[in-house]
């Protein structure tokens, strides 16, 4: 895969910021959960569940001490087999609602599924090694930025089955619907690894949109809700990765989730490029994310290609004339 991205700057900024975890929770060594814990120090800021404690700490966004003592035991409880987990270079299996924001972004209500943990970490560890013989070791880099996955549901009914997100405040941990298949797994491990890269760059360096705002205004061709900016930005970089990944995996130009997503890339495309206002770095990514938009088409059916696009056309016209709040197609 060609991420675009500089691997340096990536590999360094992760550097960072699981240092900046580590300090914080080191200084927790006094708390009564945590005197005689083994604290991994090589592996303590990579945990998402530190990073959410850390995040908190600083930001004091948790309610009381109450609040931040019950998050510290539950990652006491766990943290030797967590790391032990980490070590190996396996994902975490986190059933629990604290690596999720309460509401996804269109305000339904998140809660993790109750299933077993164990039985999903195997199955997620079982795919990982399977996508992990398949795909390209700059795939593999590319998806190690996750370290666990949440299965949830939305207002209490089972996820859809493309249904995925992560929480920034709980770094390298993503959510989302129960995982079928090793497409399935590399579709979303694919498309929240590219969202946290990004949200990465965004968090060590000068923000990638500059006219963001959270102006929420924007056409989105994923969605009947209007988005910002950075919500185009975000979903043009993720997705035209994830029909690569998919192209890599299956071999197949004209797989129909892959010319689903590039009939949206493709306008996508066109929304960054008449309306985005975008630092230098996130130009030269998209620049880079478009060549490699141009080279997936230019492999696709072109009859095909256009019949998804007509249907996509079909359904960006609805939105339109639904929604009164999209100021900006």
């Amino acid at each position: 895969m060609t991420q675009g991205m500089n691997e340096d700057i990536i590999d360094s900024s992760k550097k960072k910021y699981y240092e900046c975890v580590k300090e914080t929770i080191i200084k927790l060594r006094e708390v009564p959960e945590l005197i005689g814990l083994d604290l991994n120090l090589a592996l303590v800021g990579t945990h998402p569940l530190n990073a959410l404690l850390a995040n908190n700490i600083l930001s004091t966004n948790l309610n009381s001490s109450d609040e931040i003592y019950k998050l510290i035991r539950y990652i006491s409880d766990r943290y030797s087999e967590d790391i032990s987990t980490l070590r190996a270079r396996k994902i975490l299996s986190i059933q629990s609602n604290y690596l999720m924001p309460p509401l996804e972004t269109r305000g339904i209500q998140m809660s993790a599924a109750n299933i077993s943990e164990k039985l999903l970490g195997l199955k997620l560890n079982q795919f990982r090694k399977e996508a992990s013989e398949r795909m390209p070791l700059s795939w593999n880099h590319f998806i190690d930025i996750i370290k666990s996955y949440t299965i949830v549901k939305l207002d209490g009914h089972e996820a859809p089955c493309y249904f995925s997100g992560s929480f920034s405040q709980g770094f390298g941990g993503i959510h989302g619907a129960d995982i079928e298949d090793l497409e399935h797994f590399i579709e979303i491990f694919t498309h929240e690894a590219g969202h946290l890269r990004l949200i990465l760059l965004d968090w060590v360096g000068t923000p990638l949109v500059l006219n963001n705002n959270n102006d929420a205004s924007f056409f989105s061709p994923w969605r009947s809700d209007p988005r910002p900016m950075m919500g185009i930005y975000h979903a043009h970089y993720v997705f035209t990765n994830v029909a690569e990944a998919l192209l890599t995996y299956t071999g197949n130009p004209n797989h129909k989730r892959i010319l689903y997503m590039l009939a949206r890339v493709e306008d996508a495309g066109y929304q960054i490029e008449k309306f985005a206002r975008l630092s230098p770095s996130a130009i030269q990514l998209f620049h880079h994310t478009k060549s490699i938009f141009n080279r997936l088409q230019l492999l696709a059916d072109k009859v095909l290609y256009q019949k998804i696009k007509q249907d996509y056309l079909l359904f960006k016209d609805d939105v339109i004339h639904s929604n009164v709040n999209i100021s900006y197609i």
